[in-house]
């Protein structure tokens, strides 16, 4: 990860926590400003969708190929390299939407949504990879990719989860 994308994600995070932190007495849901700590580059929604959508796919086949590269049943070592990939994977796609930019107007919504994927994946981390393998049902992504495909139009990025 390039330190620019290391240095979007960091401020995102700590701008958007210290704003939730402090409370906002605007009353608005306005744009991420200066004073927010992070400025996102605007492009079309249709723009968006395209380089989003071929992010989520490059990140779904990378995630998927190591998945189905294990043997039946896994050796521990394979579910280790599997685990290890899918959160390299979700932290790049983080970074990579913040390098496309937000669809103008939603700047905000986009920050509040590349943070809850971000906190999510560094708690699936914090937990270890056997809570995670525990319960093959969950898919603690499930609601962002949600998000991402119904509110941003990144389709590729859904999974069932």
């Amino acid at each position: 990860m390039n330190t620019t994308r290391v240095s979007l994600i960091i401020a995102a995070i700590l701008a958007l926590g210290s704003a939730a932190a402090c409370g906002s007495d605007s009353g608005s849901d306005s744009e991420p400003t200066a004073s927010h700590g992070v400025q996102l580059p605007t492009v079309s929604q249709a723009v968006f969708a395209e380089r989003g959508n071929e992010v989520c796919r490059s990140s779904s086949a990378a995630i998927g190929d190591k998945f189905r590269a294990m043997s039946t049943p896994p050796k521990p070592a394979e579910l280790t390299a599997a685990y290890d990939n899918m959160l390299k994977e979700s932290y790049k796609v983080v970074g990579e939407m913040l390098e496309i930019g937000a669809p103008k107007g939603k700047e905000r919504e986009l920050l509040d949504l590349l943070v809850e994927q971000y906190k999510i994946t560094a708690d699936v981390e914090k937990h270890g990879q056997e809570p995670f393998f525990a319960n093959e049902d969950s898919d603690p992504w499930a609601g962002v990719t949600t998000k991402f495909a119904n509110d941003f139009g990144l389709t590729d990025c859904h999974h069932d989860g």
